[in-house]
């Protein structure tokens, strides 16, 4: 036996002959480098209906940042800040809006004898396109005060909660057109 003992190895991919740096990792040699080329499909994509309207979100929802406040004082100038608020986050809701909420309708169909779709029968795209109505009631309660939100907290879609919100700080529909004529005079 000798009074030395042997020095310890340096870790693979470290440069021994650098004593200034002795954990120095060294590029390691890309010779034989394989690049990842495989692609994904979003799944959402594969859910699109042609004869249904699509929402502009595919990539599976969106979340509301920020809503403008709610303004009693002067509800008509918020109401269009909102509505295009609405037209930027989705189109879809603005549809809703006007229409009401969409609802899958069976095949056996006709224009003077509509028949729903029995829920267990939606496809995903039009499952999709129904809950926008709960969407957009979400969003239109979350930007109310407490006291115009338990007004209109009862209405069963967000178009009925949209037209008591209207009539409730804009007035009926004439009496709005009378306003905006006599201020026009």
């Amino acid at each position: 036996m000798s009074g030395t003992i042997p020095s310890i190895p340096p870790p693979p991919g470290t440069n021994p002959g650098n004593a200034g740096s002795p954990n120095r990792v060294d590029m390691m040699p890309t010779t034989n480098d394989t690049i990842n080329t495989t692609t994904t499909t979003n799944v959402a994509q594969s859910v699109v209906d042609e004869n249904l309207p699509q929402l502009l979100d595919s990539r599976g929802g969106s979340h509301v940042t920020s809503v403008p406040e709610f303004d009693k004082e002067d509800f008509t100038s918020w109401k269009v800040r909102f509505l295009v608020f609405l037209d930027g986050l989705e189109p879809y809701l603005l549809k809703n809006l006007e229409d009401g909420p969409f609802v899958p309708l069976s095949n056996l169909s006709t224009s003077t004898n509509p028949l729903r779709k029995p829920q267990n029968q939606w496809t995903n795209a039009e499952a999709c396109l129904a809950n926008q109505d709960k969407r957009l009631k979400s969003i239109i309660i979350s930007f109310l005060p407490n006291d115009v939100m338990k007004v209109v907290i009862k209405c069963k879609t967000a178009k009925a909660m949209w037209n008591d919100l209207v009539l409730a700080h804009e007035g009926p529909s004439d009496i709005s057109d009378t306003k905006i004529a006599a201020m026009r005079l």
